[in-house]
């Protein structure tokens, strides 16, 4: 039988008292405000990308939204593309290459940043339902635009169980559920005794 005595990483972050400092100002409020720089940095990325096709929206989503964040934790960027009917799942991946594979040598996925340790994670949506799916989601909903959020989680209260099943879909490889199987059995017994 194996033993789970050590593991490196968790599918439960632990809670913190506040937002992540150097992405937001305000970090200790429940309305943090996203820092001019990192803005600035959002914005001029989707300057370039509407040299391709115009920008209808973008949001931040995610944990970085959280007060359960890592230090590297990333900002994941959705962005929605006005692309013509007929044209939109190419195009998207035509995108997608041009500016996200690894592949490519000026690729800008996981760009940090400037300051931290937080990479910016970049995905590109070419149709509206695909859009408010992924936000709908996530941990949390941000508009850069008006440096607000536009949806978070209900509660601020992990509950071991219902964090468990909620976080495991049939995507997840094995190797985490291993992890996650060990985490979920610190915490059942934690709370059981």
């Amino acid at each position: 039988m194996k033993r789970f005595s050590t593991f490196r990483e968790s599918i439960i972050d632990i809670p913190r008292r506040t937002y992540a400092p150097l992405v937001f100002d305000d970090a200790d409020t429940k309305n943090p405000k996203l820092k001019p720089l990192v803005i600035k940095m959002i914005e001029d990325r989707i300057a370039k990308f509407e040299e391709e096709y115009p920008v209808l929206k973008y949001t931040l989503i995610g944990s970085i939204l959280t007060k359960r964040y890592r230090n590297d934790a990333d900002l994941d960027i959705n962005i929605l593309f006005d692309v013509p009917e007929g044209q939109k799942e190419d195009e998207r991946l035509r995108l997608s290459k041009k500016y996200l594979s690894s592949k490519n040598p000026d690729n800008i996925q996981g760009i940090e940043v400037p300051g931290t340790e937080h990479p910016v994670n970049w995905y590109f949506i070419t149709d509206q339902e695909t859009y408010d799916g992924q936000n709908a989601k996530a941990d949390a909903a941000f508009d850069i635009k008006t440096n607000k959020f536009i949806g978070r989680l209900t509660t601020g209260i992990i509950e071991p169980l219902g964090h468990y099943i909620t976080f495991f879909r049939p995507a997840i490889i094995l190797a985490e559920l291993e992890t996650a199987t060990a985490t979920f059995l610190f915490f059942a017994r934690a709370f059981k005794s």
